[in-house]
């Protein structure tokens, strides 16, 4: 399971793991998230991820929903800053062994042999897609040109297209209706003022007259008051001598309370 497979077939190879009809499922990242298989009983790195991120969501394909599961990684010297923070982090103790050069000798020789057949399927693959794609451009080419036949047959058959002789009588000749709609609506106007009686007339001027009377009290009362400038502690009194006004600042109840010096009231001292 791969990027370059299809759709189809990526969902295909899901199916015959799924369904056991197929014991192990060779993926690259593509399958490191987003798939929730049950029963996978172990994970097999056979080159470490970058960071420990990347790790951990490939290490999830087991021990699904509480269940246990082994995941084993093929690491060099190389890789050894990514061990120690996957020893780090790991709640289990993490079991490690060194593999013997005879046995990874062996394992290349199986691998050679098998190398030739490989290419084969990676070569078939290759071709698969390169026809995939040459149908996808013959079926795009055809509906194109399918389109522009259609398109050809439309304008041959269009009978109201207009030459620019036709267009300018055309507009001529909503010039003219326009101008007799207009001619026709000012004489309705003109009929409608001559049958107007001197009666209706007059009655019009009334409530024209009527109504710009209510409007000017409405206006006089939604105005607001003018603000005197007074004191508002005190009362000014206006008096009049030799034809000069006068003001004469009175005082307050609190001022002749103090101030009066009557014989009926007796001060109390300070």
């Amino acid at each position: 399971m791969h990027g370059n497979l299809t759709q189809p077939q990526r969902l295909e190879s899901l199916r015959k793991f799924r369904d056991e009809e197929a014991d192990i499922l060779i993926a690259t990242d593509v399958a490191a998230r987003g798939l929730d298989i049950k029963g996978v009983k172990s994970v097999i790195n056979y080159a470490m991820p970058p960071t420990l991120e990347h790790y951990i969501h490939r290490v999830g394909r087991t021990a699904r929903a509480g269940k246990s599961g082994v995941s084993v990684s093929i690491a060099s010297e190389e890789d050894w800053k990514i061990i120690k923070q996957i020893i780090k982090r790991a709640r289990n103790p993490v079991k490690n062994r060194v593999i013997p050069p005879d046995i990874i000798e062996k394992y290349n020789k199986k691998l050679e042999a098998v190398r030739s057949e490989m290419l084969h399927i990676l070569e078939e693959e290759k071709t698969e897609r390169m026809l995939n794609k040459a149908e996808q451009d013959i079926e795009r080419g055809k509906k194109l040109a399918e389109s522009k036949a259609n398109d050809s047959q439309e304008k041959k058959g269009r009978t109201w297209f207009q030459s620019q002789r036709q267009r300018k009588l055309e507009k001529q000749k909503a010039k003219e209706i326009f101008e007799v709609k207009v001619a026709g609506n000012k004489l309705m106007r003109k009929n409608k003022n001559t049958n107007n009686s001197d009666e209706e007339k007059k009655l019009q001027k009334k409530m024209q007259k009527v109504a710009y009377q209510q409007a000017r009290v409405m206006k006089s009362k939604q105005k607001p008051k003018k603000i005197k400038a007074m004191d508002d502690n005190s009362k000014l009194k206006k008096k009049m001598s030799g034809g000069t006004l006068k003001f004469k600042k009175s005082k307050s109840s609190f001022e002749n309370h103090i101030n009066s010096f009557s014989t009926k009231r007796k001060r109390k001292p300070v």
